[in-house]
């Protein structure tokens, strides 16, 4: 569960003074974490056959969501990419990147297939050859067959409705029934259209309410405390 990086007795204002924003909108792919404990780590592999799969991942990132070079080299920085060892017959490309707009930065994770030892794997959904580097159309093929491996869905928008975190937080405080506290960076449940959300829950009781920070909907959640 994400950790309070506030208590109520600090203003909205004095909250953007004292935190980052992240932002996490992409589906699986990405997860909730702390806002205080964000991390910027950086560790680029420079080998030709990592950064060749690092080329793939962009063209198949952009392809899945629709985005411009121009957008993506604006607002996405790879942060941690790696070729990992074959474990349990499989081998995989990891990418750690940054995706920002305005204010708001959301941390996310995808990965993918890219050599497979079939003597150690049963039960592949589709023919790859053995044991040698895959190619885009076998990676493909794989997370077409949802095997190993995603890419991260985004919502390509060039701003956000808010020009700062606290008129975010403001926001959903006054449409509130109950107060909010522990504001965190969320993603869009599947299905929806993966623009940023800023999630927040209840002092008392167990309702939360999300706002989505391009469109500006502001939903409150009520739920039955579970003990």
């Amino acid at each position: 569960m994400p950790e309070s990086y506030a208590s109520s007795s600090y203003s909205p204002a004095v909250l953007l003074l004292r935190i980052t924003i992240l932002l996490f909108v992409c589906l699986s792919s990405c997860k909730p974490e702390s806002l205080e404990s964000y991390s910027v780590e950086t560790d680029i592999c420079t080998d030709a056959e990592c950064l060749g799969y690092q080329a793939i991942w962009e063209d198949l990132f952009r392809s899945r969501n629709g985005i411009s070079k121009t957008w993506f080299d604006g607002h996405v920085r790879p942060r941690i990419t790696q070729v990992g060892p074959i474990y349990d017959g499989i081998s995989k490309f990891s990418i750690h990147y940054d995706v920002t707009v305005d204010w708001a930065t959301w941390h996310c994770a995808d990965e993918f297939v890219v050599r497979i030892d079939s003597s150690q794997v049963i039960g592949l959904p589709v023919y790859v050859p053995n044991n040698v580097p895959l190619g885009v159309a076998d990676i493909v093929a794989l997370l077409d067959a949802d095997f190993g491996g995603n890419i991260g869905r985004i919502c390509p928008i060039d701003g956000l409705s808010f020009e700062e975190a606290s008129d975010a937080i403001r926001y959903m405080q006054r449409r509130s029934p109950n107060r909010l506290t522990n504001f965190y960076l969320g993603e869009a449940d599947l299905g929806e259209d993966r623009c940023p959300l800023l999630r927040a829950s209840t002092e008392v009781g167990c309702d939360n309410a999300t706002l989505d920070l391009a469109t500006k909907e502001f939903r409150y959640l009520e739920y039955e405390c579970r003990h």
